[in-house]
């Protein structure tokens, strides 16, 4: 049996599902990414202390904004903006704001 295995990372998922979902827990998207809270939190703290989103409170909830013009972190990716990929996979992309 092989192993399943995907072709973006956890953080790219999850910066690709912000983008589209700016107002979810992170209770729904570890169910609609398939990874635990916890993990998702810290994905969410990494991209939020490099820059790639800003975290506001909103009542109890959190809102949540991507940068999307900040560059791709792999060197293959010769700074590349993060908006290239977004634009690539997702069906109605929602950046800038």
């Amino acid at each position: 049996m092989s192993r399943r295995w995907t072709f973006l990372s956890s953080h790219g998922r999850v910066f690709e599902y912000i983008a589209g979902h700016k107002q979810n827990s992170v209770e729904t998207m570890s169910l609609e990414i398939g990874n635990t809270q916890r993990a998702i939190f810290k994905i969410i703290k990494d991209l939020e202390r490099d820059g790639y989103i800003t975290r506001r409170k909103v009542g109890r909830n959190n809102q949540y904004e991507i940068h999307p013009d900040l560059p791709m972190r792999h060197q293959l990716d010769n700074g590349r903006p993060v908006r290239e990929i977004l634009s690539g996979i997702q069906t109605e992309p929602q950046l800038g704001e």
